[in-house]
């Protein structure tokens, strides 16, 4: 398992990927993030004619909520370990991760 932040990504985004050791294949990824910048530009201007337009059509990005070190466990041990149990009945064995024992320690607790 390879995860951590993105030079791509806003600072308040995390992103987990699933890799397999075999193949080297993309197994499953998610990303987090508990901030919209979207919603953040429009919020000065709700008094601006297109605000209700984009308002309706709004896709917000936000899909976490919490401190932001607790992304990396809730994104790789909560959503993703449980998504591929839930729909393959997969169980991973291994983990290669960056140190972060709260990741590891989340994983064999849940």
């Amino acid at each position: 398992m390879v995860h951590g932040k993105s030079e791509v990504m806003p600072p308040t985004t995390e992103g987990a990927t699933v890799i397999s050791l075999n193949s080297k294949k993309c197994l499953d990824a998610e990303i987090l993030s508990d901030k919209c910048q979207q919603c953040q530009n429009w919020q000065a201007r709700t008094n601006y004619p297109k605000y209700n337009e984009w308002k309706a059509t709004n896709n917000c990005k936000v899909n976490h909520t919490g401190s932001a070190n607790s992304m990396e466990t809730v994104a790789c041990a909560l959503w993703i370990f449980e998504r591929t149990l839930a729909t393959k009945g997969h169980e991973y064995k291994d983990m290669l991760g960056d140190g972060d024992s709260a990741t590891y320690n989340t994983i064999v607790e849940n």
